[in-house]
């Protein structure tokens, strides 16, 4: 089960043709939630958190549909609105929590658990239980190499178990590194090499060969958690 934002996001790509260039700056008045994540939700570039998507429906519930949740494998949709609760809880059994840790989106930056034991973190974030499995963590982007798409702040959701693939976000780790240092970058194959791009121009691309990637485990990105601010 997982939040689905298509209905939500369609519902933004309709308020903005309806209203224009200043669509978004609007909707930050009466919402609160910043212009720049809506942005990027309307876009399909991050997945609509549901902290955000209750408040743009809260302040424009003729606009926008409430929060719902879709069945993978059905079309049933369970509402997350009406409720009293303003902060409610729906459905925990189908979220898990995972741990959050840092990683860069620059250049290398230095991991840390904090001398915490394996999968254990200060910060946790639930997310649908079916897009992760019992090994899967979270890191929180630093930098602004993958900008606009993804900023300082977000959090990417890694699947170990899973293998990259070409051209979509994904997770690097230098295992040789004694300092720990992680990247968010997006990943492609060309025969033996493989190339860490960034989204943002102004960064350059990482090149590993059979050499220089012996100690580098790549690893698929599965979700973008926006900064929900």
């Amino acid at each position: 089960m997982a939040l689905d934002s298509k209905s939500f996001r369609d519902a933004l790509v309709a308020y903005q043709a309806k209203r224009g260039r200043g669509a978004w700056a609007e909707l930050e008045s009466a919402s609160g939630v910043n212009s720049s994540l809506i942005s990027r939700i309307a876009s399909g570039s991050v997945q609509a958190g549901l902290s955000s998507w209750e408040r743009i429906y809260k302040a424009c519930p003729k606009e926008f549909p409430p929060p719902s949740f879709s069945i993978e494998g059905s079309s049933q949709q369970k509402r997350a609105f009406p409720t009293t609760e303003p902060n409610a809880i729906i459905m925990e059994i189908d979220f898990v929590s995972i741990p959050v840790f840092n990683a860069g989106a620059g250049e290398p930056s230095h991991f840390t658990d904090g001398d915490t034991p394996l999968g254990v973190s200060d910060e946790y974030i639930p997310v649908p239980a079916s897009k992760v499995d019992e090994n899967s963590f979270a890191v929180r982007v630093q930098g602004d190499s993958m900008a606009p798409r993804i900023v300082q702040g977000d959090i990417a959701v890694v699947v170990p178990s899973r293998h990259p693939e070409q051209g979509k976000v994904c997770f690097a780790t230098w295992s040789d590194d004694p300092s720990g240092q992680r990247l968010i970058k997006r990943f492609y194959k060309y025969g033996n090499t493989v190339v860490l791009r960034s989204d943002n121009p102004d960064h350059e691309e990482i090149t590993l060969d059979e050499h220089t990637g012996q100690h580098v485990r790549i690893f698929r990105v599965v979700m973008i958690v926006s900064v929900d601010v």
